[in-house]
């Protein structure tokens, strides 16, 4: 058995840059200032179940983002509605003959 765990950082500017236009405001999906670094956390675990034989599982916890935008009404400024994280959960059997 052998557990793991990544890290993944990505601070890209572009990304906020050439965002998705929702609402009538440019931005990117991804919630926070261009400048703040999303990361994403792996944890995992492989079984080596035979010789040629591995099983593997793996969760992303991912930074949370938003579709819909709307303003708020004291400062005029966009505002990122319902926020949620798109999460995954991969699992794998690799086999070798």
């Amino acid at each position: 058995m052998m557990v793991l765990m990544r890290y993944d950082a990505v601070n890209s500017n572009a990304d906020y840059v050439n965002g998705l236009t929702a609402g009538g405001f440019s931005g990117s999906p991804f919630n926070g200032a261009a400048s703040v670094t999303r990361n994403r956390i792996t944890p995992g675990v492989q079984f080596l179940m035979h010789a040629n034989i591995k099983a593997s599982f793996e969760y992303q916890f991912r930074p949370s983002q938003s579709v819909i935008f709307g303003t708020n009404p004291v400062t005029g400024l966009p505002v990122a509605l319902n926020p949620f994280h798109t999460n995954t959960a991969v699992a794998g059997l690799e086999f070798v003959y």
